[in-house]
């Protein structure tokens, strides 16, 4: 329990009204590359966020940062260094 206390500690759920706005938008961007990844790009538009993801097709896209795994391990290193 504590481990998924610890998981869902940094989780929001965005409401759909917050993410609507950017469904179009994000459509126009990810219907030609994998039009099941919208979602996922429309939530970042809505929150001026970025998308962890190690799946290739958001490297096809350059409106929202896809930072993959090792990026972050490689942060998290930074981080731990300084």
């Amino acid at each position: 329990m504590v481990i998924l206390h610890t998981l869902l500690h940094g989780v929001r759920i965005i409401p759909p009204e917050e993410i609507m706005p950017y469904w179009d938008e994000a459509k126009k961007i990810m219907e030609h590359i994998d039009p099941e990844d919208v979602t996922f790009i429309a939530a970042a538009l809505s929150l001026n966020g970025l998308i962890w993801s190690d799946d290739r097709d958001f490297e096809r896209q350059d409106k929202v940062l896809c930072l993959k795994t090792k990026d972050l391990v490689q942060l998290g290193a930074h981080f731990q260094a300084n």
